[in-house]
């Protein structure tokens, strides 16, 4: 069962974290605890014996964000009409419907109904499939260019050009 805890800060996830940094010699995690600083203590195994480590709560997000990024490579979006694309995977030959608002890219995933369930807000690798189309790589680059593109006042000019 997908939980807001175990979407994020999963043992997968410590295990690929820790592996990176480890060069592979992590062979499970064992066991992920919460601190009350918001870090997380993560026990895991190595042919070496039982070890802990700790990783911030920051390092689990900016994973989480970097791997739907890599995994949304090898998609292609393409627009339907309007605000609404089609993100296809050749590989496994499945497509969503994703929908580029001015304040976030809604998809029909269920990964993105699972971030948007748990953490109120998301972006799926179809997500960052449509933001590349679009010539963004984050999707808080996208908002900040409708927020500033959609604002009905000029701005203001530089005090060097009186």
């Amino acid at each position: 069962m997908i939980t807001a805890q175990n979407l994020v800060f999963s043992k997968a996830a410590a295990e690929r974290i820790l592996n990176a940094v480890l060069k592979g010699i992590v062979k499970a995690v064992e066991l992920i605890r919460r601190l009350a600083n918001g870090a997380y203590q993560i026990t895991y195994r190595t042919m070496f014996g039982r070890c802990s480590i700790f990783i911030s709560r920051e390092l689990f997000k900016k994973h989480f964000v970097e791997r739907r990024k890599e995994e949304a490579k090898h998609l292609y979006a393409s627009r339907v009409e309007n605000n609404w694309y089609r993100v296809v995977n050749p590989k496994k030959g499945t497509s969503y419907n994703c929908y580029a608002y001015k304040d976030s890219i809604d998809c029909t995933c269920e990964d993105f109904f699972n971030q948007v369930n748990f953490l109120r807000k998301g972006c799926c690798k179809h997500g960052y499939a449509l933001l590349k189309h679009l010539g963004f790589d984050y999707l808080s680059d996208y908002i900040e260019h409708h927020r500033w593109a959609n604002n009905d006042h000029e701005p203001h000019p530089d005090p060097d050009d009186w």
